[in-house]
């Protein structure tokens, strides 16, 4: 509304003041509604961020936990993976059915107290760790109080197909059947 007009001039900066005011009033108004807008966007965002965030820290922690599980599985199984592998257990020579060929010449009075095969390898203190083992060897031990039936027993053994080289490591004639007596050390195709 526009004021009467009046020659009084203070009648006119009035008019000039109410309107600056109302301008005022209503741009106060427009940036308080804005930064009101702005901070329920900001808050509705921050939550939203917030709960993913925190979605995601927890799966990763756990994933974290899974991954770390994954590698130290992984980093054992080529360990023991190499281990068998060094063992020659992966191997093609059939060590049971040497066994059995061995156990089928076997004398009488022979008494076989150990039998390794593969035998672990000794190492100095320097070198790496790892257990390796003797591939395509076998060790005999056991008792027998006459000499002459193991040399028979190893000239038997010397025949036998897979067998390509035969040792007689030890023998003590007298050690009254307590530890064994003989050693022979085989090594296989």
């Amino acid at each position: 509304r526009k004021l009467a007009d009046s020659s009084a001039s203070f009648l006119n900066t009035f008019s000039i003041k109410h309107k600056e005011n109302n301008r005022f009033k209503f741009l106060t108004v427009v940036a308080v509604s804005f930064a009101f807008f702005l901070a329920l966007t900001n808050l509705f965002f921050y939550f939203s961020f917030f709960d993913k965030n925190n979605k995601l820290e927890t799966e990763l922690a756990v994933y974290q936990g899974k991954y770390e599980q994954v590698n130290q599985l992984l980093s054992d199984y080529q360990k023991n993976k190499d281990l068998i592998e060094n063992a020659g257990v992966l191997g093609k020579n059939s060590l049971s059915e040497y066994a059995d060929k061995i156990g089928k010449t076997l004398p009488d009075e022979v008494v076989l107290t150990e039998l390794y095969f593969n035998p672990k390898q000794d190492k100095d203190e320097t070198e790496d760790s790892l257990v390796t083992f003797q591939n395509k060897q076998l060790i005999l031990r056991g008792n027998c109080g006459k000499s002459f039936i193991v040399n028979e027993w190893l000239s038997v053994l010397k025949m036998q197909k897979f067998i390509r080289d035969v040792n007689l490591e030890k023998f003590v004639y007298n050690n009254n059947g307590v530890a064994p007596n003989f050693e022979i050390k085989l090594k296989t195709e």
